[in-house]
């Protein structure tokens, strides 16, 4: 993994909602571990039954849109996490997704969560390769970034034979640092942040879990709901 100085990026605009995207830097494309962290990232905040999802949006209903996302590039990559809420609830959906990622690192997926995100993920490739212009540009992309063509069902079984052990490795190694932050909304400068927010540059998975109790779900009481979804 590169190097890399986690920091706050505060990007001042006139708008009604705030745009938070904390990361860390990843695996490159050719890393056999990519399966795994593609299990990872889609346990975490890949669709409507990943944590992240179902935590800030279902359960507290504090944001509209929260997913966690991958890209892979020749010598690194990268994994993030994006929230869009209104500013009002920045802070505590922060600290729910410092929660989290903490609790990940100290506790890693469950088996059904491991068998969901593989099963998910698996659906995806498949249904994605229903037309020849799919199937032929899913064999020029591999031609032309990795180092040779994986079949289909090479890449299937890749998935699924991805073990808790593997995604518990990769969270420590990924998520137990700080965090680089960016956000994007009405503030003019990062002082105006709320200090959940500034922490998550400074707090790592377990660091966080220690100092601030946050190593799992049942560590944290998000305020209640108010009944309609805010951050639209």
């Amino acid at each position: 993994l590169v190097d890399h100085r986690p920091g706050v990026l505060v990007v001042p605009r006139d708008i009604e909602q705030s745009h938070l995207c904390v990361g860390v830097p990843a695996l490159s494309r050719r890393d056999p571990r990519r399966y795994a962290l593609a299990v990872l990232s889609t346990a975490l905040g890949g669709g409507m039954s990943s944590r992240l999802f179902r935590l800030i949006r279902e359960e507290n209903g504090l944001a509209y849109s929260c997913y966690s996302a991958t890209s892979a590039y020749a010598a690194t990559g990268s994994f993030s996490v994006y929230a869009g809420c209104h500013p009002s609830n920045l802070g505590t959906v922060a600290e729910l997704i410092s929660a989290e990622l903490a609790g990940t690192v100290a506790n890693g997926l469950t088996d059904g969560e491991l068998a969901r995100a593989q099963g998910q993920i698996c659906g995806s490739i498949v249904l994605g390769l229903e037309d020849t212009e799919s199937r032929m540009s899913r064999v020029g992309k591999r031609l032309l970034v990795r180092t040779g063509y994986t079949s289909v069902e090479d890449e299937l079984a890749a998935i699924r034979s991805v073990t808790r052990e593997e995604v518990s490795a990769l969270a420590r190694e990924l998520l137990d640092r700080p965090l680089s932050v960016a956000v994007v909304g009405p503030y003019a400068h990062r002082r105006e942040l709320p200090a959940q927010v500034t922490g998550m540059a400074r707090l790592a998975g377990r660091g966080a879990a220690r100092r601030g109790g946050l190593g799992h779900r049942a560590a944290l009481k998000a305020p209640a709901a108010s009944g309609r979804r805010e951050g639209r």
